[in-house]
């Protein structure tokens, strides 16, 4: 398919700041893996290529592409988990002593909605303050502080009776024979 000139022009204009959205989101995701994480800017980009009259149109082009790539980390993510090979994620930063599986901790995430799901990965997982993060998704401070707190309260009630393996209850509910 050939785009029209004026549409090939606006996207390289915004190319390098999107696709350092997508890279760092990629980056963050699967840890420091460089390679994962271009593949994920590759493909989020593509995406907004695409879809370019859309991402044009959105007033936080930054933001659509951030939960653009945070879809392409889960994607890989599913097509990468193996059972045996899950690890374990120490969630600290919901002032809890809670450690769970990766595939439990995507699962609860994408539980949240879309606004919250955004916030949480902004502020906790990609280092964001409030403020950083109010800018970024075009927010206000109040609108993130209030989507960070009922997020993390619903991650806290849905992950609290979660154990690593996420299979064995934790020892004071196992009941005496």
């Amino acid at each position: 398919m050939s785009w029209p000139r004026d549409h090939n022009v606006a996207f390289e204009e915004n190319y390098q700041s999107l696709l350092d959205h997508a890279y760092y989101v990629g980056y963050r995701f699967f840890s420091g893996d460089n390679h994962l994480a271009e593949d994920v800017a590759q493909e989020t980009l593509t995406r907004a290529y695409e879809r370019w009259d859309r991402v044009a149109a959105h007033p936080n082009r930054e933001a659509w592409v951030m939960n653009a790539a945070w879809k392409v980390c889960m994607e890989v993510q599913r097509r990468r988990i193996r059972p045996q090979e899950s690890s374990l994620v120490d969630l600290e930063w919901l002032g809890e002593d809670l450690v769970v599986e990766r595939p439990v901790l995507i699962k609860a995430l994408a539980s949240l909605t879309k606004r919250q799901r955004t916030v949480v990965m902004s502020r906790y997982y990609f280092g964001y303050d409030v403020g950083e993060t109010a800018a970024v998704l075009g927010m206000s401070d109040s609108q993130v502080r209030t989507a960070s707190h009922e997020a993390t309260r619903h991650l806290r009630r849905l992950l609290a009776d979660r154990t690593p393996d996420d299979a064995a209850p934790r020892s004071s509910e196992v009941s005496p024979a």
